[in-house]
């Protein structure tokens, strides 16, 4: 089962007008012509002429002192800017979704006395999922459509079919698409404007389309996740019981 809210389509591509800020390094925002989205991509194209080539790695596992601490609204846009943040890359999860597995990450390190492990095991949690290590590879530019080859059994893992988006994995699994998607995929990686840097956990062959999962999750290769720095400290304790 999926946990995506139950609900006529919206442009999803509305709410980075408000984050002002490119998440999920998506093409299609140059595409736009409307005046409301002008100052966005005029932004976004002074920061691509002025760093074409410049990759900042974050830490996120630390935590963010902002500098108005005591002010309740700040903490509340601080933090409700990081839950949206987080929606948008990983396609809109629920609320109670997430409370209910990170509430129960977060009691287990406590009854392990884990707790300096915390954030990396929230992020673990998100990006072990099959979908997400497909977008992490950029075979596919969303996670949505991630979902969509797995549902329609394009997918297997150690030559076994699979239809679960949501299913773990671990090291030495070995992940492979449909041949019948390796030409489009090609192209759409040729024409892309971004540069391309996979996780250091992913070994990733471009020729024949497979992922070998070689290491765990650790501080040093998940700094590459995200174009922006996520709090993750801050964002687990969002959702803490």
């Amino acid at each position: 089962m999926i946990f995506i809210k139950n609900r006529r389509y919206k442009p999803i591509y509305k709410k980075f007008l408000a984050l002002r800020q490119n998440v999920l390094n998506s093409d299609k925002f140059f595409l736009f012509n409307r005046r409301k989205w002008k100052n966005l991509i005029s932004q976004l194209e002074r920061l691509q002429k002025k760093y074409p080539q410049e990759y900042k790695l974050y830490d996120h596992t630390l935590y963010f002192l902002p500098k108005y601490s005591n002010s309740f609204k700040n903490n509340f846009r601080y933090n409700l800017r990081l839950k949206q943040r987080l929606k948008l890359v990983y396609s809109k999860l629920l609320k109670r979704y997430l409370k209910k597995h990170i509430s129960s990450i977060l009691t287990k390190n406590n009854l392990n006395k884990t707790q300096k492990n915390n954030s990396l095991n929230v992020l673990e949690f998100f990006e072990n999922r099959l979908d997400v290590i497909l977008y992490r590879s950029y075979f596919v530019p969303s996670i949505k459509i991630a979902r969509q080859l797995i549902l329609h059994k394009h997918i297997t893992i150690n030559k076994v079919l699979v239809t679960n988006p949501l299913k773990k994995l671990k090291v030495g699994d070995i992940i492979e698409i449909s041949t019948k998607f390796h030409k489009k995929i090609a192209q759409k990686i040729q024409i892309s404007e971004f540069h391309f840097i996979p996780p250091k956990y992913l070994q990733i062959n471009y020729k024949t389309f497979q992922i070998l999962i070689v290491s765990k999750l650790n501080k040093i290769n998940s700094s590459i996740l995200y174009s922006f720095w996520f709090d993750l400290p801050t964002f687990a304790k969002c959702f803490k019981n």
